[in-house]
């Protein structure tokens, strides 16, 4: 009987100590920015640099086009993505991009600024199979803002988000402040008779508790 009250009040332990290292799969608080470098603070042609082109999309501008980190004409600071269509561009689509390693379950909003010509091009921004509506050029120095709120059911992991510049011959714009942050989670009605989600862990620890304090006043009785 000791033999086994050994081996029992040390597995209650063993499970105590790996609930109380157990953690929700990613800390995220409301109000947190999941975009890197939205506001192209960095150089997005240097070494390790967030943001790409897609290159397949770099026709578009033309052979003498261009999409170029500015650091003297931003929306809410100084720096931003300048990009030009060539006079005799084909015109299209032109993609920038980045990685957001994890986008836990719940609610955000996405949203960008756009300044450029007359309406020759029109900017969406997309993640997670949600997209802004399209925000167009409205003239120099006229920065315009999109923005739209979505919720997302399950975590998803390794998450583009894209930029989309749709544009013709002689356009031209300037790019800044893509965001995307996190508003909390979703509504939801509490299910007291299985816990789930973040509080699973404790109600797993308090169970190991429990088993371990059962255990031992078990073993001092029969002693």
């Amino acid at each position: 009987m000791k033999k086994l009250t050994k081996i029992l009040t040390t597995a209650a332990l063993s499970s105590l100590c790996a609930c109380t290292f157990l953690t929700p799969a990613m800390a995220v608080s409301a109000g947190d920015q999941l975009v890197t470098d939205g506001t192209f603070a960095g150089d997005i042609w240097a070494d390790g640099a967030v943001w790409s082109v897609d290159d397949s999309t770099w026709t578009a501008v033309g052979p003498n086009g261009t999409v170029s980190w500015k650091n003297d004409c931003g929306h809410a600071d100084s720096s931003s993505i300048n990009y030009w269509f060539e006079d005799n561009a084909p015109g299209g689509n032109l993609i920038m991009s980045q990685n957001i390693a994890s986008l836990p379950a719940g609610k955000y909003t996405l949203s960008a600024a756009l300044m450029g010509d007359d309406g020759l091009c029109t900017m969406t921004v997309s993640v997670a199979g949600n997209t802004t509506e399209g925000l167009k050029t409205a003239g120099w120095e006229n920065w315009n803002t999109v923005s739209t709120d979505f919720e997302i059911a399950e975590d998803q992991s390794s998450t583009p988000i894209t930029i989309t510049i749709s544009g013709s011959a002689t356009g031209w714009g300037y790019i800044d402040d893509i965001s995307l942050v996190y508003n909390g989670p979703l509504d939801s009605v509490p299910d007291t008779a299985q816990p789930s989600g973040d509080f699973a862990p404790y109600a797993v620890l308090l169970l190991a508790m429990s088993a371990s304090l059962g255990i031992m006043l078990f073993s001092k009785k029969k002693a």
